[in-house]
């Protein structure tokens, strides 16, 4: 019988470890996310609308009647169907390399280059 309560209060250890490391690591990526994407003032890309750059082809700034946030990041949109499209699918128009310049990634400018967003 002590032998079962043991091994009873080791396997309720381990799903209590193993639970809060799940709930600190999904806050870590969350707050990891924010700090990935450049932002000026907490919004991404200086207010450039991300969809109508795949939708209409061509850049949108000043974007500030719609907005949306993901992950704590505040995008701009040009209309409300571009926000819709975002929230629908962040990921598929999130900026790539957090809206750093790749070259600048790479360590020789420290991640912010001229023309980078």
């Amino acid at each position: 019988m002590d032998r079962w309560k043991f091994w009873a209060s080791v396997a309720g250890a381990l799903i209590l470890a193993l639970t809060a490391g799940f709930t600190r690591s999904s806050l870590a990526d969350s707050a990891a996310k924010v700090s990935s994407i450049n932002t000026d003032d907490g919004v991404a890309l200086k207010r450039y609308d991300p969809v109508a750059y795949f939708t209409d082809n061509k850049v949108v700034k000043d974007a500030d009647q719609f907005t949306a946030k993901d992950h704590g990041v505040i995008y701009k949109f040009a209309s409300a169907a571009h926000r819709d499209a975002f929230n629908a699918d962040p990921a598929k128009y999130e900026p790539q390399f957090g809206g750093y310049c790749a070259y600048g990634l790479e360590g020789r400018q420290g991640g912010r280059r001229a023309g980078s967003l």
